[in-house]
């Protein structure tokens, strides 16, 4: 074979097993079983509170639909394609909060099938099973905050990526590289802590090349086709979702947003913070996954050690990729670790290989902390999936975030709102919580629809002060008084001097302090 032709050979080989031929019926029923799993663990969450980032995508979901544009209209620095799943939603299943939980615990659910793909093609049929079970039950850790946010929606488009890379590795297809690429776009262009799976996937050619023909001129230029191909997907991902901002004017604003904000939004935590919050990362990953974490690094430690480097270095690095995402974001939020379900889902049936293979006297000691891991697990989302109501499962994913119960009394603050206000006024919610804007169904005056960019700079506090006096609000709900200081939250003194000089104090209504505009001449 020549050097070129080497340099394609397969990184991902078939399993070293016979053919294991079609799949039977009750194997495509248990893929299916397993595949419902995702959706049966939303139900007890479906119908509750919003969380205040589910809270915001939905409000930018039903502004989209009214004909209005992130970023422009809306500013935050999320990626665009949460917008558009909620507005999906909102959609195919009209504007309710379980809207957006219904359509993300059915994308879980095709999740889960890619997963049993992905793994089938690594390890085999029955570690394809294994790997889709541990995937769909992973969705059942309550305490990673299950729910509608970015990261859920990323799994699917992030997992598919990952699949038809392994396919194209396999069969040598320059298509299926594209549209690898094009997926880890949209799994980005949904939650930007999916960056460093691209750069992976590159890596992976690079590696497969290295070891089957060396370095050469010959197999270099053999590596651009794939790793220009990923490129080339992702970048079409990129230019397709900012068309509609490219067309409407307002690429500046997505631009704004998505970078220059982001950048500050980053520099607030410090590295030495990052890197004690990586230091925690296994104990924390063992109080609240359990078994999945246990039986991972039983099998990173496997697969480090051993020769097959095409399914070290995807699995392992995906691990580290999601880990750097994290790092990079600065922020270490529960959902933030969802990224990490599916590559832990895939290493549970080596670990669980590893389990068998060792000697009797390792198998039960790893069997003892395989069962300790499950004790905080278990109690831990227990306490969550049997409170009685959605309002206590919602506050007990929450425990140490004391606006998890002013996001219960948000539905009743926006029917109050709504009550007393009609459609063309505008309301303001002065703090984070900008659910309100969804219960109420009233649009506010500034794009700013919570307080924190405004840390970020006066440029931002000035530009709302012209749009609240150029249209003044009704009702001010502020809550941005009542938050615990943070590093985030950042109470900007100009606004609130602008509240005082305009509105009456209506009181304390529910969670928040509420103004009304003061009439003309008093």
């Amino acid at each position: 074979m020549s050097v070129a032709g080497e340099a394609r050979r397969l990184a991902f080989g078939a399993p070293t097993r016979p053919a294991e031929g079609s799949l039977s019926l009750g194997t495509i029923a248990l893929i299916a079983a397993i595949c419902a799993i995702p959706v049966l663990l939303y139900i007890p969450f479906l119908t509750e509170p919003l969380f205040r980032d589910e809270g915001f995508y939905a409000a930018v979901a039903q502004m989209i639909l009214d004909g209005d544009v992130p970023y422009r209209d809306a500013f935050d620095n999320k990626p665009p394609m949460v917008f558009a799943w909620y507005a999906l939603s909102f959609v195919m299943f009209g504007e309710h909060i379980w809207a957006p939980r219904l359509l993300v615990s059915l994308l879980l659910s095709a999740t889960t099938l890619l997963v049993y793909l992905q793994g089938r093609l690594l390890f085999g049929r029955q570690a394809g099973l294994v790997a889709a079970l541990a995937f769909a039950l992973s969705i059942g850790l309550a305490a990673f905050e299950t729910n509608a946010n970015t990261e859920y929606f990323m799994l699917l488009p992030l997992v598919g990526g990952v699949y038809c890379f392994t396919l194209a590795e396999r069969k040598s297809d320059t298509r299926l590289y594209v549209l690898s690429g094009f997926l880890i776009g949209l799994a980005i262009l949904t939650k930007e802590i999916s960056a460093f799976t691209l750069p992976l996937l590159m890596l992976v050619v690079a590696n497969r090349i290295r070891v089957d023909s060396g370095w050469s001129w010959v197999t270099l230029r053999a590596s651009f086709k794939p790793a220009g191909s990923l490129v080339l997907g992702c970048g079409t991902a990129g230019l397709l979702t900012s068309l509609p901002f490219i067309v409407t004017g307002t690429f500046d604003d997505m631009f704004d947003a998505l970078v220059v904000y982001t950048l500050d939004y980053v520099a607030v935590v410090s590295w030495t913070h990052r890197i004690v919050a990586i230091g925690k990362l296994p104990l924390y990953l063992f109080w609240l996954a359990g078994p999945w974490a246990v039986l991972s690094l039983l099998a990173i430690f496997r697969l480090a050690r051993g020769r097959d480097s095409g399914h070290s270095l995807l699995l392992i690095g995906w691990v580290i990729a999601t880990l750097l995402g994290v790092v990079a974001a600065g922020r270490f939020y529960d959902h933030y670790y969802v990224a990490l379900l599916p590559p832990l889902a895939l290493l549970v049936p080596v670990g669980l290989k590893v389990m068998r293979d060792a000697s009797p006297s390792w198998r039960r000691a790893i069997a003892v902390v395989v069962a300790l891991s499950l004790v905080p697990t278990l109690v831990i989302n227990a306490n969550i999936y049997l409170q009685p109501d959605s309002d206590a499962r919602h506050t007990a994913k929450y425990p140490e975030d004391e606006r998890a119960v002013w996001e219960t009394d948000s539905a009743e603050l926006g029917a109050w709102l709504a009550a007393r206000t009609s459609p063309d006024d505008y309301i303001y919610n002065f703090g984070f919580q900008s659910e309100i804007y969804f219960y109420a169904d009233r649009q506010s005056p500034t794009r700013f629809l919570f307080d924190h960019p405004f840390r970020a700079g006066d440029k931002y506090i000035a530009e709302a002060l012209d749009d609240l006096n150029s249209n003044p609000p009704l009702y001010i709900v502020d809550s941005a008084s009542l938050e615990r200081p943070s590093a985030v939250n950042y109470y900007a003194e100009d606004i609130g001097r602008w509240i005082s000089a305009y509105y009456d104090y209506v009181g304390r209504v529910y969670y928040a302090d509420v103004y009304k505009l003061r009439a003309a001449g008093e």
